[in-house]
């Protein structure tokens, strides 16, 4: 289990180092088109397309390490006054229904993924992008961030044995 949990982790950093990619790329092409446009009087035409591509991947790639660090939003408002046996429960509870939650998100989008693969959908950008390319890290993130969760789990189950 241990190697598993190894292997989670390595996925997790490598799909993390992929949206940093992504978020620089997403820089570098706004700033071309900030110095073309003021400079040159020209465009990219596809920065727009691509920039909305990448910030959807820049998200799904980075849920699972979110998760793994614990740096998600929390509203703690009611949870701050349970006792501490309670909000071990409710912890256990809440990873349990975010593993159901990403295994059920990961086979929808799966299914939207694999029907733009089936229609080799284009986009309506000037690019032409296979949709399919960028809908794969939809499913990918989902399915990341459910292991996330099964390692979480695990470790607490692990943990209090």
């Amino acid at each position: 289990m241990k190697t598993l949990i190894k292997c989670i982790n390595r996925i997790t950093n490598f799909c993390f180092y992929l949206g940093a990619i992504m978020l620089c790329l997403t820089t570098i092409m706004i700033l071309v088109e900030i110095i073309l446009r003021r400079f040159f009087n020209s465009s990219l035409y596809f920065t727009d397309e691509f920039t909305g591509y990448f910030l959807c991947g820049i998200v799904m790639m980075g849920m699972a390490i979110t998760l793994r660090d614990g740096s998600h939003i929390k509203m703690t408002a009611l949870y701050e006054f349970l006792p501490e046996k309670y909000k071990l429960i409710l912890n256990k509870i809440i990873d349990f229904v975010g593993l159901i939650f990403c295994i059920y998100l990961t086979s929808v989008t799966y299914n939207l993924f694999w029907r733009s693969v089936l229609g080799k959908v284009r986009s309506m950008g000037v690019s032409k992008t296979y949709i399919a390319i960028p809908q794969f890290f939809i499913p990918l993130g989902f399915l990341i961030m459910a292991f996330q969760f099964l390692e979480k789990i695990y470790n607490d189950f692990y943990e209090k044995i």
